[in-house]
C-alpha cells in the first residue's frame, strides 16, 4: 500500500508539464521580495523520497537561477504538496438506427421497427496537483503561493525529471517580478 501511494504520488506531479491548466500564482501584500536571499524546505513533505528528491533539486536548481541560495538559516521556506485523484468522465449519448429514413422518407417504414442505440464511454483517469508555497520565515507567513494541476499521461510516466522539470518551471515563472531579479 506504502508503494501504489508513493507511485501515485511521483505521477502526480508528472501531469502539470503536458496537459491541464496553466500554473496560477497568488501573492501576499506586504512581501518583501527585495530582501529575500535565502531559502530552505519545509521539513519532511507530502511526496515520496524520489518525487521530493526530484522536486526539491529542481526548485534549487531554478531558484539559484533567480539568484537565491539555499541556506540553513533561511529567509524564505519552500513548502511543496502534491496530490492525485482518481477522476471518472462518463459521456452518455443516445441515438437511433434511422439515420436513413430521414433522409429518405420511403424507408422509414423499415427503420421504425429498429430499437434505438446508446452508447456510453467512460474515460477514467488520474488527475494530479503540484502547489509551491514560498513562506516568510521571520514574518512567519505565507506570501507566495504558485500551482498547476492536470491529467497524467503516458509520456509523462516515461519521463518523470522532463516532466517535473517543466512543472516546477511553469509554477516559479509565476513569481513576482522583484523576486526573480535578486
Amino acid at each position: 500500500m506504502r508503494i501504489w501511494i508513493a507511485t501515485a504520488l511521483f505521477f502526480s506531479l508528472l501531469l502539470s508539464a503536458c496537459t491541464g491548466s496553466p500554473a496560477s500564482s497568488d501573492a501576499s501584500g506586504g512581501a518583501r521580495w527585495g530582501e529575500y536571499r535565502t531559502f530552505g524546505f519545509v521539513p519532511g513533505g507530502s511526496s515520496s523520497g524520489e518525487v521530493n528528491s526530484i522536486l526539491r533539486a529542481e526548485i534549487t536548481r531554478q531558484l539559484n537561477a533567480r539568484g537565491f541560495t539555499r541556506s540553513n538559516n533561511p529567509d524564505l521556506l519552500v513548502g511543496l504538496s502534491v496530490q492525485t485523484q482518481e477522476q471518472m468522465k462518463i459521456r452518455g449519448v443516445a441515438g437511433t438506427t434511422g439515420g436513413a429514413a430521414a433522409r429518405y422518407q420511403f424507408l422509414e417504414d423499415y427503420y421504425r421497427q429498429m430499437p434505438a442505440t446508446h452508447t456510453t464511454d467512460i474515460d477514467k483517469y488520474t488527475e494530479g496537483r503540484l502547489t509551491i508555497d514560498l513562506l516568510d520565515v521571520q514574518q512567519k507567513r505565507m506570501v507566495w503561493r504558485g500551482r498547476t494541476q492536470g491529467r497524467i499521461t503516458q509520456e509523462m510516466y516515461a519521463h518523470p525529471q522532463r516532466t517535473l522539470a517543466a512543472a516546477v518551471d511553469e509554477i516559479l515563472r509565476k513569481l513576482p517580478a522583484a523576486a526573480r531579479t535578486n
